[in-house]
């Protein structure tokens, strides 16, 4: 494995962990 392969592996990873929390942040501020 190659270092672009374990960057991108990284951030996948890094999103997948971060999307449900940022997805439930948006809609609490998104509701006014």
């Amino acid at each position: 494995m190659n270092f672009t392969q374990l960057t991108l592996a990284y951030w996948c990873v890094l999103a997948a962990a971060i999307l449900p929390y940022l997805a439930s942040w948006i809609s609490k501020a998104g509701a006014f």
